[in-house]
């Protein structure tokens, strides 16, 4: 109707709707009126709106009669005078062109060519600006042209009679201009070109058509030859066909659309157009032009409408192009500010976001990253972005449909591709040959689309990514732009990984990434980028040939320098110190680059030593209060290597000798490291040569070393130690002057002391007695060194003459020379200390510090307490006895410790993350939070020791795993309080739903703890109880109860051991372990067996040596009693726990004693006798000897099959049993006399039977009258036995009490 309607316009004017009458027929047979009015009114508000607000008019064609239809023809010619067209056509016959309507649309024709005339004038001014002679000749043969082809296709039309609807179409011409790279194709919009399936079609759209004229201007005239002109208005659709593919790119120029009256021609003509040549959907895209010329207040509305406005045209919603770019365009001649335009570039930034999925069009709206000034090369950056889009959506598209194949993919889309990369390059060549300067950016922008069309594989794929790095690297040099830069880093990687190692253009890729980088560096402080800077410097170091390598070594240590001043790693300015020396030996002096190398070497050396010193580096101090546990390690290897390159002639070298030894005090005073102590003698010795005798540090530095060498001495006892410390302190008395020489005195006579003690010398006892007399006389009474002196020479007296000091004297100014009893005192400490430590774990956490003690380390810190110093304090006032009890409660005291019971996680620490950083430098991540939770918990109830079995054993020790699992029960007994985290409890839950309760090693830590609390997934205790331990509260052990299935006697007061085997292999039942064998080994401590651990084995081996165990040392057979798959370490043993789970119930029968009368008294002593000599049940060389009471069968009989074919119904008898049932998994094929049911047998069972006794032989007999869970053997060619497992508990019982008596007794061997 749109495309009647559109001819019918060009004939009568613009004004054609008004003459339009738009009628609903057949009215007369219309039975329900109402429902025909409501469909007639939906036909007018929908299909004819956009003609009725055109001027249109709607009649109904109420009855079929001549009557109706003349009101109809008169109500449209306006009283019945005949049409205009139809008299001069029809009654006056005269030609088209001699009638009115024919006169009004020639001069619309003569309007339309001089508008044409004046944008072709328009054009040529330009060309003729531009100095292009050749484009302006083309436009005025074109601007020549178009009138006498009017005339001569007016006189064709009337001598050939054309149709009119015909008519119209060749009032335009159609011409081609062509070569090798791009063919252009002009049409008309009302006769447009035909649109091949792998077209893509990129439509302009816009309000201004000057804009839209311009742009599509630029486009047409590049790559242009022949002569011809653009048709810049009359000429909207042209076709570029690229390279040598199939794919064409037809650029089309809709009309403009305004809001008013006229909008419906341009749409209706829009609509027509798509209707005819839109057939399917077409791969297409939107350019939408937006002038930054004005202010861009209500610019999204205008968009957004135009936009709708091009959609409603479309005659389906999927001829609709998704893909839209805005371009923003400028004019040349308007002056803007830049300040004017970044503004208006925002906005239209911001209205283009907001045009994303309005209303029902998904449509992706994205702005170009230019400006549209004119030139060619930005117009053609546009258009291919465009494509770029299309292509990808259309590819996405495709792979998002079902199971593409590569015969499908592959010509479709790659083609396309590859045709689209050969006509940016062909614009980039042309471009590149212009004599004038083209536009940078739009440059950029294709050289980007040309790169992203260029396949990874491709050829020339690595010379897209050098040409495109140049032209960044020249935008970058001028506007210094960091997303150029960033580009720029990502280009030249991958130009190095297209680049073969070998390749000579390698190396200067790999230097301009350098460069880039570190320019990158300068910028943000990037880690990252340094890295890959050190990366590179090596790589390039790696290709450098040795005589050149000089540059190359000083570049990696400068980069390696920087890492150290940013990341203080020992490893990196070691190895720039060391890269700088290689590259002092390439150049020795007189080379070029000797000086550079030498300034090079004492920098690194100088930030070294900086770096020691805290007041000379507070960036350093910073990192040391951060990593002061963690790191103290490296930050003593910085000092060895600031040591090692600083020759002893070096006016640092005594400030560097001094750092290092504070770092290795700081160590020692925290661990206690015989090497530390050792490198403090060597460092302290290099100290003093570097001083002369008079240099005022010296004193403090003898009494440093003098305070070491004591150190030694008391853990040594040697006596070579005793001679340094002597000599130390002569040395010192010699350079004290006379008014402090006191103490002096005071600290040689007390070593001298301690010699007389070693070695009995007198001339030594003499010299301290001397020696304090001299310290006596230098102060007068009453001053407190007189008393001091006095109290020495007294005991150095007393040590002489043979008699025992009153009071003990520790070594030190302050204290007395030591009495006989002191080394007895500290034996006894020593001796319980050492029973203390062998009881607890092997190593423990400090809570106040987070440092990991080993045993020594933990002793060490004893010895180092108040504890310790007071308990030597005690010898002159308590006797022996009390001493002992003093000193055990003391150490017990001091020795207490938490563990923890947990259900491992994510990221739990382990032993060398503890010992490296300590607990409360690791990073508080997952398991690390829940380690630091622990110690401070602990820390907060006065345990100054805690333990963890995530990082308090060495699991990469076999010897000390066996140790610790061997060990772990008795560790949480001895501990004072086991701390059990419930991860994923709340106050709000039940403890009953914690994993905790399904896991291996939880039971044993549940049963060993004396004293336990509970605590939530937040760390807050159970049920906010202010109890001091759980097992105490008759509520939490209900709920224990409940979840384990553990009695409340054994969970308050459980004891290790073979007690109630059986009950015990219940409770472990139903939990699981990480590692399969670990639910075996989890049981060593509850059943007190110490057995080797094998990792790696299976999980039926180690439970089956467990269960060997068991029964070998406790003869306890209710482990047998079990239903389910056999192990295949013994076929008596369950493959795994689950049969455990199984609670047997036999259900007995009474005795009736008045039957003792009529039994054989003998026979049933015989028997008991039998039975009491047999041994206990034991396993050897995988066999397990089973003393039973036996009783073979006599028949087997398969009865009807079960559902399921693999299990077997038989009924069994066997002798002096009752006839029995049995389901079984394996089919019984052999007679009847290979198999027995045996009754196993355990000697508890007996009483012990006294001279004439009755009454055991009796208790004897009713037991064995009671039903029992019978094992089913089979019997092999070399007499030894195999169970046979059932699916369920065969119960059997005896015929009568009477047939007891005849029962035998056999000890199978069962493999």
């Amino acid at each position: 109707m749109c495309k009647n309607l559109d001819i019918f316009r060009r004939l009568c004017g613009d004004r054609a709707a008004s003459g339009v009458r738009l009628v609903t027929t057949m009215w007369d047979q219309v039975k329900n009126r109402e429902l025909a009015a409501s469909m007639e009114l939906q036909v007018v508000q929908t299909f004819w709106r956009p003609l009725i607000e055109a001027g249109a008019r709607h009649k109904r064609f109420e009855e079929n009669s001549s009557r109706c239809a003349w009101e109809i023809v008169e109500d449209l010619t306006g009283g019945g005078e005949p049409l205009l067209l139809q008299q001069e056509l029809v009654d006056e016959e005269r030609k088209l062109s001699e009638t009115t309507a024919g006169q009004a649309l020639y001069e619309q024709f003569q309007r339309l060519l001089h508008e044409q005339q004046e944008t072709i004038e328009q054009l040529r001014e330009e060309a003729k600006a531009q100095k292009d002679p050749e484009l302006v000749k083309q436009l005025e043969v074109g601007q020549r042209r178009p009138q006498p082809e009017l005339k001569k296709t007016r006189d064709d039309v009337d001598k050939r009679k054309v149709p009119s609807s015909k008519r119209i179409a060749l009032c335009f011409s159609k011409k081609t201009h062509s070569n090798s790279a791009i063919t252009v194709q002009f049409a008309d919009i009302d006769e447009p070109p035909a649109f091949a399936e792998n077209d893509y079609v990129i439509f302009l759209v816009g309000p201004t058509e000057a804009e839209k004229t311009s742009f599509i201007f630029q486009l047409w005239r590049t790559g242009r030859t022949g002569v011809g002109h653009p048709h810049s208005k009359n000429v909207r659709a042209r076709r570029c066909k690229h390279g040598k593919g199939s794919n064409n790119i037809i650029i089309i120029n809709t009309p403009s659309c305004h809001s008013d009256s006229h909008n419906f021609n341009a749409e209706s003509r829009t609509t027509g157009r798509f209707e005819s040549k839109f057939t399917q959907t077409c791969h297409a895209g939107v350019l939408f032009l937006h002038s930054l010329d004005s202010e861009l207040a209500g610019g999204d509305c205008t968009m957004s409408w135009h936009l709708r406005e091009f959609a409603m045209a479309c005659h389906n919603r999927f001829t609709m192009p998704s893909n839209i770019y805005v371009v923003p365009t400028r004019n040349p001649v308007v002056t803007l500010s830049s300040d004017t335009l970044n503004q208006r570039l925002s906005q239209l930034k911001t209205m283009t976001e907001g045009l994303n999925g309005i209303g029902e069009h998904d449509w992706h709206v994205s702005i170009f990253p230019g400006v549209f000034k004119g030139q060619p090369e930005t117009a053609w950056s546009a258009a291919l972005l465009l494509l770029k889009s299309i292509t990808q959506a259309q590819t996405n598209g495709f792979f998002a449909s079902a199971r593409p194949t590569l015969k499908d993919t592959s010509p479709k889309f790659r083609n396309a591709r590859l045709d689209a990369k050969v006509l940016a390059d062909s614009l980039l060549k042309e471009f590149k040959e212009k004599t004038r300067d083209c536009d940078l950016d739009a440059i950029i922008t294709l050289r980007q689309t040309a790169l992203e069309f260029t396949p990874l594989e491709h050829s020339e794929r690595h010379s897209a990514l050098v040409d495109l790095a140049g032209l960044l690297s020249q935008r970058f040099n001028v506007e210094r732009r960091k997303e150029d830069l960033d580009e720029l880093i990502t280009l030249k990687r991958a130009a190095s990984e297209n680049t073969s190692p070998y390749e000579p253009q390698r190396q200067t890729i790999l230097l301009e990434l350098d460069d880039y980088l570190s320019e990158r560096f300068r910028r943000t402080d990037s880690m990252v980028d340094l890295e890959e800077i050190i990366s590179l410097r090596r790589a390039a170091l790696e290709y450098t040939p040795p005589p050149n390598q000089c540059g190359a070594l000083l570049n990696l240590a400068d980069a390696l320098h920087k890492q150290f001043q940013k990341k203080y790693s020992e490893n990196s300015i070691t190895e720039a110190i060391r890269l700088t020396q290689a590259a002092l030996g390439l150049c020795p002096p007189g080379h070029r680059d000797h000086a550079l190398s030498r300034c090079h070497l004492e920098s690194y050396l100088t930030t070294t030593r900086l770096a020691l010193n805290d007041v000379a580096n507070p960036s350093f101090k910073e990192f040391k209060k951060k990593e002061k546990d963690s790191n103290l390690d490296a930050t003593i290897g910085l000092g060895r290597t600031a040591l090692e390159f600083t020759p002893p002639q070096h006016p640092q070298r005594l400030s560097v000798l001094n750092d290092l030894g504070r770092l290795l005090s700081e160590r020692f005073s925290e661990n206690g490291r015989k090497e530390d102590l050792e490198e403090l003698f060597t460092l302290k010795h290099a100290m003093l040569e570097c001083m002369s005798l008079d240099e005022p540090q010296r004193q403090s530095l003898l009494r440093e070393l003098d305070d070491y060498f004591s150190e030694r001495f008391k853990r040594t006892d040697s006596t070579v130690d005793l001679e340094e410390i002597i000599s130390l302190r002569r040395a010192s008395l010699e350079h004290t002057p006379q008014p402090n020489r006191c103490r002096a005195l005071l600290n040689l006579a007390n070593a001298l002391h301690e010699q007389f003690q070693r070695q009995g010398a007198e001339e030594s006892i003499d010299e301290a007695a001397s020696l304090a007399q001299i310290a006596l006389d230098l102060h007068p009474s009453g001053h407190p060194d007189h008393a001091l002196s006095r109290n020495h020479l007294v005991g150095y007296l007393e040590a002489k003459v043979g008699e025992k000091a009153s009071r003990a004297h520790g070594r030190g100014a302050e204290a007395g020379p030591s009495s006989s009893s002191s080394s007895d005192i500290k034996q006894l400490i020593k001796k319980a200390v050492s029973d203390m430590v062998e009881k607890i774990p092997l190593r423990l956490l400090h809570t106040p510090t987070g440092v990991l003690c080993d045993r020594d380390a933990q002793i060490s810190r004893f010895e180092g307490s108040p504890e310790y110093q007071r308990l030597l304090s005690l010898a002159s006032s308590l006797d022996n006895q009390q001493l002992e009890t003093e000193i055990d409660g003391v150490i017990s005291e001091y020795f207490e410790y938490a563990t923890l019971s947990h259900r491992w996680g994510g990221g739990e620490p382990l032993l060398r993350d503890v010992q490296v950083k300590g607990v409360y430098n690791l990073s508080g991540a997952d398991g690390e939070a829940k380690l630091q939770k622990f110690c401070l918990l602990a820390l907060r109830r006065n345990f100054r020791w805690a333990w963890s079995d995530t990082c308090c054993i060495d699991k990469d020790s076999s010897a000390e795993l066996q140790e610790a699992i061997g060990s772990m029960f008795a560790w949480y007994r001895w501990s004072s309080l086991t701390i059990v985290h419930l991860a994923g409890v709340s106050n709000t839950c039940s403890l009953v739903g914690s994993d905790w309760f399904t896991r291996g090693w939880t039971l044993q830590e549940l049963l060993a703890s004396r004293t336990i609390l509970f605590y939530t997934s937040d760390w807050s205790l159970y049920l906010k109880s202010d109890v001091e331990d759980h097992k105490s509260d008759p509520t939490l052990l209900k709920e224990l109860q409940d979840a384990t299935g553990i009695t409340i006697q054994h969970l308050t007061k459980f004891s290790p051991g073979m007690d109630d085997a059986r009950a015990r292999l219940h409770w472990a039942s139903r939990r699981r372990t990480t590692r399969p064998e670990d639910i075996a080994y989890s049981l060593f401590g509850i059943f007190q067996v110490h057995l080797p651990i094998f990792y790696g084995e299976s999980a039926q081996n180690a439970l089956g040596r467990l269960l060997a165990e068991i029964i070998s040392r406790s003869g306890d057979v209710s482990v047998l009693d079990w239903v389910g798959k056999p192990s295949s370490f013994n076929s008596c043993f369950p493959a795994d726990l689950a049969p455990y789970q199984m609670v047997s119930h036999l259900q007995l029968i009474p005795s009736y004693p008045t039957r003792r009368g009529c039994l054989d008294l003998e026979k049933a002593r015989k028997l008991y006798h039998e039975l009491a000599r047999l041994p206990r049940t034991g396993f050897v060389n995988s066999k397990l000897t089973l003393p039973s009471i036996v009783h073979p069968l006599t028949a087997v009989q398969l009865q009807v099959s079960s559902t399921n074919p693999s299990h077997y119904r038989y009924e069994i008898q066997a002798s002096r049993l009752r006839p029995l049932n049995v389901t079984l998994s394996v089919k019984l094929i052999e007679s009847a006399d290979t198999y027995i049911l045996v009754r196993p047998w355990h000697p508890k069972t007996l009483e012990q039977q006294a001279d004439g006794d009755v009454d055991a032989v009796w208790k004897l007999l009713e037991h064995l009258e009671q039903p029992f869970n019978a094992l089913l053997l089979k019997r092999s060619l070399r007499n030894e036995y195999q169970r046979i497992a059932c699916d369920c508990t065969i119960t059997a019982r005896i015929q009568d009490i009477t047939s007891i008596l005849d029962s035998e007794v056999l000890i199978p061997e069962i493999v």
